[in-house]
This record gives C-alpha cells, sequence and structure tokens, in this order.
C-alpha cells in the first residue's frame, strides 16, 4: 500500500474538522493534516464553501511533498446520520438478506440518503444495521475530490471502519475521542453492534452513553457480556466502566 494512500476523517460536531492521516502497509504515518474548521463555516451539516478549505489542504500537501492523493477513504462522524435496526428471525443468511434487500428499496430515499449496512447472527436470526448519511454530505465532498483531483473509493460512518480494523476479541466497546467528541462502538466476536457518535462535556456524559449501551444489549438484544473495553483520546480520560480494560484483560 502506498504512503499517500489517504483516510479523510470529518466531523461536523461543533466546529468541525477535517483530519486527512496518511497510511503504509495499513499503518498511519507520521503524515498528518488536521483542519479545525472554525474558519470554515458549516451548514445543514456541510462545509458552506469548499474552495477556500481545498486551497488549505493543497498548501498542507505541498508543505508534506505529497504531490497526488491515492484511493482516499472518507469517514464521517455527523450529527445528520441516523441509524435503524431490522431484526429478521429466518436461519439462513440468504433469505435474510433477500427479505432485507426488500425492505431497504421501500424504506431507503436514495435522493436523501446513502445507505451503508452491516448485519451479523443474532439468536434465531440476522440483525441488519443500516446507517443513513445524508447525500449532501457525500456531495459536499464529491466536490471536493474533484478540486483535489482525486476520486474516494468509499465512504463509510467512522465507527464501521474502526470495528474492521480493530483486532480485539470477543464482545468489547471503543471509545474514540477526539475535539470532543466521541465515537462509541460496540463489537462482539468481530460483528459491529452498534456505533454511537455523539458531543460530550464531562466524563459522566460518556459513562451515561456507556451505560444505556451495556444495559440495552447485555440484557434486552444480544444478551452478551462486555468484557473490556478501550479508548484512543486526544485527552486524558478517567471514567470507572466497571470492566478492565483490553490491556488488562
Amino acid at each position: 500500500m502506498a504512503q499517500n494512500h489517504c483516510i479523510f476523517e470529518y466531523s461536523n460536531f461543533g466546529n468541525g474538522y477535517l483530519r486527512i492521516y496518511f497510511l503504509k502497509d495499513n499503518k498511519p504515518t507520521e503524515n498528518e493534516i488536521f483542519i479545525d474548521l472554525e474558519d470554515y463555516p458549516i451548514k445543514d451539516g456541510v462545509i458552506a464553501q469548499v474552495e477556500p478549505l481545498v486551497e488549505k489542504i493543497k498548501q498542507e500537501l505541498k508543505e508534506l511533498n505529497i504531490k497526488n492523493l491515492q484511493s482516499p477513504l472518507l469517514l464521517l462522524r455527523c450529527a445528520e446520520i441516523h441509524k435503524n435496526s431490522l431484526f429478521l428471525p429466518v436461519k439462513s443468511s440468504f433469505q435474510a438478506n433477500s427479505l432485507y434487500k426488500k425492505e431497504m428499496k421501500l424504506k431507503t430515499n436514495k435522493e436523501l440518503f446513502v445507505p451503508i449496512s452491516n448485519s451479523y447472527k443474532s439468536g434465531i436470526g440476522y440483525m441488519f444495521n443500516t446507517y443513513y448519511i445524508p447525500n449532501i454530505i457525500v456531495e459536499s465532498f464529491n466536490k471536493i475530490e474533484k478540486l483535489l483531483n482525486t476520486e474516494f473509493v468509499g465512504v463509510q460512518p467512522l465507527g464501521m471502519f474502526l470495528s474492521e480494523k480493530l483486532d480485539y476479541k470477543g464482545t468489547y466497546v471503543y471509545f474514540y475521542i477526539k475535539q470532543k467528541v466521541c465515537t462509541m462502538i460496540m463489537v462482539s466476536d468481530k460483528d459491529l453492534i452498534t456505533s454511537y457518535d455523539f458531543e460530550y462535556k464531562t466524563e459522566k456524559d460518556i459513562l451515561s452513553r456507556f451505560l444505556l449501551v451495556a444495559t440495552k444489549h447485555e440484557f434486552e438484544v444480544e444478551k452478551k457480556e462486555i468484557s473490556y473495553y478501550d479508548i484512543d483520546s486526544d485527552e486524558p480520560i478517567f471514567v470507572n466502566f466497571g470492566i478492565k480494560r483490553i490491556e488488562n484483560k
């Protein structure tokens, strides 16, 4: 994998930010661009004028001596993304997928949303989670990619990307915290159970969200005990979740 294979990570919570980082052998390099979007107003979840932002990106790329962007992937943590869960009580994965596709044709307005989904075996059937990404956000980045003379290979909620990259086992919760925004995911046996993006003011806010997820999924839905957790944070976080951190599991 080339060094300038890159990730665009966009958040529109608060002032918002755009983080562009680069991978080599599937691992982050030291090269990174971080742009606080305070000077680039966000309206309806999107950057109102992308041209000044693109000029800033080009300037940063020049300083890093990166001439082109190869296979960028767009990851989103946006307040406008919403999730819908659908449980299908059938034994066959083929039948479950067929029923899900029929359901999606009826429920999804593709003029407004880009649906991104994952599924997993749950009890006597299959659970499908669909994350609805507003088209207006994707279209704004289509403008950015054209001005940068590149093309995104895909778009995902950040939590889904994290669940695919993490190599932990069992059932766990992972917190990705940056700029006072938390992406919290619950994963069980490599399956993404759920993902939430939310702003927080205090550590109690993070604990409250965790307890809601733990209560719902440990006792109501999957009924699987959360074994441990881990955190990637840009500030010190001290929360007693009542379970072990992965390094001590």
